[in-house]
């Protein structure tokens, strides 16, 4: 199941309950605060198309991260974190409950596809 927000659009909630929502608020603003981080940043994988749904951003950052982290590793993290922020996609993973570790994070720029960031906490 995906979460995501537009900012200055109505944000869905796909997961119900209080804690759920405020989850969702707290990673919109940890994700607002890490791409406006990285915005003007160097590219770091030039992009070629935009990218216009989570479907396409989803696909664009796990064909990265599974080069760098491998595919077993980054797919036991859905469901991802995805907002649209700033004209850039922020795409993170979860943490199954019962489990320890980090999490990848994935910055898009929108308007054409190009990697802002890829990272991965312990």
């Amino acid at each position: 199941m995906l979460r995501y927000a537009i900012l200055f659009a109505p944000v869905v909630f796909l997961s119900g309950g209080v804690a759920a929502q405020e989850r969702f608020h707290q990673n919109l603003e940890d994700a607002t605060r890490r791409v406006q981080s990285v915005l003007h940043d160097t590219v770091r994988i030039k992009g070629t198309r935009p990218v216009r749904d989570t479907a396409a951003a989803i696909a664009l950052a796990e064909s990265v991260l599974f080069k760098t982290y491998g595919q077993k590793e980054i797919l036991r993290q859905r469901p991802y974190d995805i907002f649209l922020v700033s004209g850039a996609w922020y795409i993170c993973g979860t943490i199954p409950k019962g489990m320890r570790g980090g999490t990848f994070e994935c910055i898009v720029k929108a308007s054409d596809g190009a990697i802002l960031q890829v990272t991965h906490s312990r």
